[in-house]
């Protein structure tokens, strides 16, 4: 089994850590699993970079949930590029519809922020949370 998720863990299940995993998350390991998605809340894709490398190797759960955040935070970059090209292109091209791509960043933004929230819960809980629609960049 690797340092990841347990192998049953489904790509969006939230699965409470039970007695037949490997690795039963302590108090300490849950603040600091809540804290890494928490703090990209506030500092963006930096702050999941710095959790990510300040908190390595700490635990399995904690591993896990700093992967899952920085590979979150990481899809959200591409989309937040995605969206400006688009608007720059929609600018070049078409001049008064660049405004288009703003409802869109609007609907990422408060998307992100729910699901950010709903992984701080269930890193609280001790639950192994995984983001349902993050590129796995780091596995």
């Amino acid at each position: 089994m690797s340092d990841s998720a347990p192998h049953h863990l489904a790509p969006t299940a939230l699965v409470p850590v039970t007695a037949s995993d490997t690795y039963t998350p302590h108090q300490e390991d849950r603040t600091m699993g809540t804290l890494t998605h928490l703090v990209p809340i506030l500092a963006g894709p930096l702050g999941a970079v710095i959790m990510f490398f300040s908190m390595k190797g700490k635990s399995p759960f904690i591993d896990h949930h700093t992967r899952e955040s920085l590979n979150f935070q990481l899809t959200l970059f591409l989309i937040n590029l995605a969206l400006i090209l688009l608007g720059v292109l929609l600018a070049i091209v078409a001049g008064r519809l660049a405004f288009l791509v703003l409802p869109f960043f609007l609907i990422l933004y408060i998307g992100a922020l729910v699901l950010e929230i709903m992984a701080c819960i269930a890193a609280n809980k001790g639950l192994w949370h995984r983001y349902p629609c993050a590129f796995r960049l780091l596995s």
